[in-house]
């Protein structure tokens, strides 16, 4: 793959990713891997890009990196790799949608929906929903299979302030109750909050406003509620049985209170 500091061509070169207009004397690339194969490290057993800079003769080039912490398995990501939400936190969760939330990073392969979260609403966010369906490749399935609507989806909460991730749950971990997940957000885990309750924790971490993520990755044409195909205003409308419905609960005790699996026909949904 090149990269050219130079702008969008048309045609494009094959295997390019072109920088645009030079407005500043930097760029990034961001190399991303979801999720690794499973038995494999967290590059996917494939290793780094080896990286070689061409520039006219006499220009100054990079020095050689000599480390990384992907090397280790250990890679935080970058913040420009993390959609940031509105800074608005509303009860129930508010979720937004490329310009509504002020951000617009999806590409073509992947489209979010985001929400902030606030502990002033409660201690713990009770998250429900359909679950899309997708091709379980982690331990080595084809990459599509008949059926699947996306390629693969996830939930993340982030620090709102530095877009870091807090944690992720990707699809394969999440667990469901029939076609349905339900997701608990808290500082601490539940004991009712496991794959025998048929219910996922994501950690709140030790944020008060979080940055919750749902991503959606190739949805299939015939999955019309993909956040791929939502329209601004109506998402809720779009997603139909897969927007992801929220509600705040005060305290930890009161989402164990709900049983295994959690009881979650009085809460109040938004």
């Amino acid at each position: 793959m090149t990269v050219a500091f130079a702008p969008l061509q048309n045609p494009r070169a094959t295997n390019t990713l072109y920088t645009g207009p030079a407005t500043s004397p930097s760029n990034e690339v961001i190399y991303r891997v979801y999720v690794p194969d499973e038995g494999t490290d967290a590059m996917g057993g494939v290793g780094l890009p080896r990286v070689r800079f061409n520039a006219p003769a006499g220009t100054a080039t990079p020095p050689d990196c000599t480390s990384s912490d992907a090397s280790a398995g250990v890679s935080p990501p970058p913040a420009a790799s993390v959609p940031q939400a509105t800074a608005t936190a509303t009860n129930p969760p508010t979720w937004s949608v490329g310009s509504e939330a002020n951000h617009d990073y999806g590409n073509l392969d992947n489209a979010y929906i985001s929400a902030v979260i606030n502990l002033e609403f409660g201690q713990v966010l009770v998250i429900h929903a359909q679950a899309p369906t997708f091709p379980a490749t982690y331990k080595g399935q084809p990459t599509f299979e008949g059926g699947t609507q996306l390629r693969y989806w996830s939930m993340c909460q982030n620090n709102l302030e530095t877009t870091a991730v807090i944690s992720c749950t990707p699809d394969y971990l999440t667990s469901l109750a029939g076609s349905d997940y339900t997701i608990v957000v808290s500082k601490t885990k539940p004991t009712n909050a496991d794959a025998s309750c048929e219910d996922t924790w994501l950690a709140w971490g030790s944020v008060t406003n979080g940055a919750l993520l749902l991503r959606n990755m190739l949805p299939a044409p015939s999955f019309s509620e993909a956040i791929q195909d939502v329209t601004p205003g109506q998402k809720k409308q779009d997603m139909g049985a897969y927007y992801p419905t929220s509600a705040y609960l005060a305290t930890l005790s009161d989402f164990e209170n709900l049983g295994c699996p959690p009881n979650l026909s009085g809460l109040p949904f938004g």
